[in-house]
């Protein structure tokens, strides 16, 4: 399952342009916030450079020095894009350094387990050295709270999840949605022996077990969760992978009978 370029994948062409153009230079480590491109569609120009600048975003949490769109200045068939660089080069370099050993330590020891106790692994380590903070600063919404002082939003402890999930070879993508309260929220989807199942390690905070929102499927994080079902977002009905079933009393109980029978064992309705 490919999941690094979930949402370019939906762009229209134009906005694939751009998308691969801003790719290519952060990845070269061009820092500049401008960009130029010869356009197919003038007209269109500015909402599919939002739109290509927003998946990248998404589907690349470690650009997490993307800040806003900011100016576009048309000059004959070319056009300017001028967008927010929310650190310096030096703290740039600086925080990359930091999250690669951060992703180092939270998936230390996950090699050769099964997916879903690799992803147990990082979700618990994750979940349990976190602290919720809003202070309203950009270091909240990305990676540089969780990684400098283990603190941040729904999107910086989402986007180290999902590197941490990627390291270990488990596909996932950025969801977005509402909370009970009805406001705006996000989340993983995450691919586990290639069944789509919802994680909010947000709304696990604090535990080190016994998560309530791990690895559910789209009904039952819909009891709390809402907005998230649309076109492109993979339905996610499976519910054989959620922590307590799976690590807690009845997944202990089935593995237990299983071990005396030599058979599978299925759960009565």
């Amino acid at each position: 399952m490919e999941s690094r370029c979930f949402y370019g994948k939906q762009l229209n062409r134009q906005s694939k342009q751009m998308y691969c153009e801003l790719y290519r230079k952060f990845a070269q480590r061009d820092y500049s916030g401008r960009i130029t491109l010869d356009l197919v569609d003038a007209g269109r120009a500015r909402n599919d450079f939002r739109e290509a600048y927003r998946a990248l975003r998404d589907d690349f949490p470690e650009f997490f020095f993307m800040g806003k769109p900011m100016e576009m200045v048309r000059r004959g068939s070319r056009t300017e894009f001028v967008f927010q660089i929310l650190y310096s080069i030096e703290d740039i370099r600086r925080t990359e350094n930091q999250l690669r050993r951060r992703i180092c330590e939270t998936v230390k020891g996950t090699d050769g387990l099964d997916q879903i106790d690799a992803e147990k692994v990082i979700y618990e380590r994750i979940a349990g050295s976190m602290t919720y903070r809003n202070h309203k600063d950009c270091c909240d919404h990305n990676i540089v709270g969780p990684v400098f002082i283990n603190a941040g939003v729904c999107e910086g402890m989402n986007a180290l999840l999902m590197l941490c999930l990627r390291r270990a070879g488990i596909p996932c993508i950025k969801v977005y949605g509402l909370s009970s309260n009805q406001e705006h929220h996000c989340w993983t989807i995450a691919w586990i022996n290639n069944v789509p199942v919802h994680l909010d390690v947000t709304w696990d905070v604090g535990k080190t077990g016994g998560f309530t929102y791990f690895n559910l499927s789209d009904r039952q994080i819909g009891k709390t969760h809402t907005g998230f079902r649309r076109a492109h977002i993979p339905e996610c009905s499976n519910e054989s992978y959620n922590y307590n079933r799976h690590f807690g009393y009845i997944g202990r109980t089935r593995r237990f009978l299983m071990s005396l029978t030599g058979k599978q064992t299925g759960s009565r309705k």
